[in-house]
């Protein structure tokens, strides 16, 4: 049941953290430079890169569990646009694109968990 709880809870967190991607960087920014960390402000980029590997990596765990492709494929789609979206093209449509597929991405592999045939 403790497995559980956490996992509702870092889905639920997750989603509400993309939910906020609009309010990041300008939240993040401020935040970092009231710490006394805004000299990692020009970081940012490669900073969501590795959590995005992170994210990447956890997916793929999942992957092997569930064997689910869709997810992982999800992921690596709203990843690409968020990061296009953002750092490339600065374009808002793309990375809210790339942010909603990354959503779709996060419900289908919670899902995909709970499915009673997944071998765990």
């Amino acid at each position: 049941m403790k497995k559980e709880a956490l996992s509702n809870t870092g889905a639920i967190g997750s989603v509400a953290g993309i939910a906020a991607c609009p309010l990041c960087v300008p939240f993040f920014t401020s935040l970092l430079a009231s710490f006394g960390l805004g000299a990692l402000i020009p970081f940012w980029q490669p900073i969501v890169g590795v959590f995005f590997a992170i994210a990447l990596y956890g997916f793929i765990s999942a992957f092997r569990i569930h064997r689910q492709v869709s997810p992982l494929l999800l992921l690596i789609i709203g990843g690409a646009l968020l990061w296009m979206g953002r750092y490339i093209v600065g374009e808002d449509l793309v990375w809210i694109a790339g942010a909603i597929f990354m959503t779709v991405a996060i419900f289908l592999n919670h899902r995909a968990g709970k499915n009673p045939h997944c071998k765990k």
